[in-house]
C-alpha cells in the first residue's frame, strides 16, 4: 500500500489505500476522489466519495472532469483529500496535476515535477497528456511541455535472482584486436618455443608502439561486499520489485476491466440498433 503526500491535505494512491479505514482516519481524509469504473467507493462516517468514471485509455475524456474535480478538492475545508485510481499512476496523477495548475498557479511542467517528486513512478498515457496540455493552454495561453515520442515501458527493478543470474552469465565485451595485443600474443608464442625471446623484441620488430605505451598499470581490486551488505541490497531490491509488480498488476487489471466494460456497452448498443 503506497500513499503519496502531494500537499499537507492532498494525497495520491492506488485503489487499495481507501479501503483501509484506519489509514483514512489517520490522514484526516474527508473526501475520496475515485477515478475508476469498477472499484467500490467505501462508506465511512464523515467521508464523501466523488466518482470520476473514466477508463485508463488514451481516448477517455478525463479532461471533462478537470474543472469539477479541482474545484471540489479546493472547496474541501473539513479535512484532507485522497485521489486514487487503480494503481495511482495515470488517472489520479492527471487529476492532481490539473488541480495544481488550476488552484496553485503552477505550469504543467512544474505541476508534473511536483507530483513526480512525491510519486516517482507516475506514468500518464498520451491521451491524458494531450488533455492536460489543452487545459494548461486554456489557463495560461501557452504550453510549457512538449510531448515527445512514446517512451518505452518502465523496466521493473532487478530482483536478487536476476542480478545473480546476470553476474554469472555476463560475458566480457568483444574488442577489436590492436597491433599491440597481436604483438604480445606473438611474443608469448615465441617465448614458449624459445625462452631467449622477450616481448620487447617482438614489439620493437613490429614497430607499432614504444616502450612507454606497453607499461602496465596495476589495478586495485575493490574489496568484495560482505554477506550482510549483499543481503541488505538484495532485500531492498526484492521489496522494490514486489511493490512495482503489485502496482503494475493492479494497473493492467484495471485496464482490462475498463476495456471489458466499454466492450459490453458497445455490444448492448449494437443489439439495440439491430432490434430497432
Amino acid at each position: 500500500m503506497s500513499v503519496s503526500q502531494i500537499t499537507p491535505t492532498l494525497f495520491l494512491s492506488g485503489a487499495d489505500a481507501p479501503l483501509n479505514q484506519a489509514l483514512v482516519s489517520r490522514k484526516g481524509i474527508t473526501l475520496i476522489v475515485n477515478a475508476t469504473l469498477n472499484h467500490v467507493c467505501p462508506v465511512y462516517p464523515g467521508v464523501e466519495c466523488l466518482r470520476v468514471p473514466v477508463s485508463d485509455l488514451p481516448s477517455a475524456r478525463l479532461g471533462d472532469h478537470f474543472e469539477r474535480v479541482a474545484e471540489r478538492i479546493h472547496s474541501n475545508r473539513t479535512g484532507g483529500t485522497l485521489v486514487h485510481c487503480a494503481a495511482g499512476m495515470s488517472r489520479s496523477p492527471a487529476l492532481v496535476i490539473a488541480y495544481l495548475m488550476r488552484y496553485r498557479g503552477v505550469t504543467l511542467c512544474r505541476a508534473h515535477a511536483w507530483v513526480q517528486e512525491s510519486r516517482p513512478y507516475v506514468r500518464l498515457n498520451a491521451g491524458f497528456w494531450a488533455q492536460l496540455l489543452e487545459f494548461e493552454k486554456r489557463l495560461y495561453g501557452k504550453n510549457t511541455v512538449k510531448v515527445a515520442a512514446p517512451m518505452p515501458p518502465v523496466k521493473p527493478p532487478l530482483s536478487p535472482w536476476t542480478l545473480r543470474s546476470s553476474w554469472t552469465q555476463r560475458s566480457p565485451p568483444l574488442l577489436p584486436r590492436s597491433p599491440l595485443l597481436s604483438s604480445l600474443s606473438q611474443a608469448k608464442k615465441l617465448k614458449k618455443d624459445d625462452p631467449a625471446f622477450t616481448s620487447g623484441d617482438v614489439i620493437q620488430q613490429a614497430g607499432t608502439c614504444t616502450t612507454s605505451e606497453v607499461r602496465r598499470t596495476k589495478r586495485k581490486r575493490k574489496a568484495p561486499d560482505t554477506p550482510s551488505t549483499m543481503a541488505a541490497i538484495a532485500d531492498t531490491q526484492k521489496k522494490q520489485f514486489e511493490e512495482f509488480m503489485k502496482l503494475e498488476t493492479d494497473r493492467l487489471l484495471s485496464e482490462l476491466a475498463d476495456q471489458l466494460v466499454a466492450w459490453t456497452a458497445n455490444e448492448k448498443n449494437s443489439e439495440r440498433q439491430l432490434q430497432q
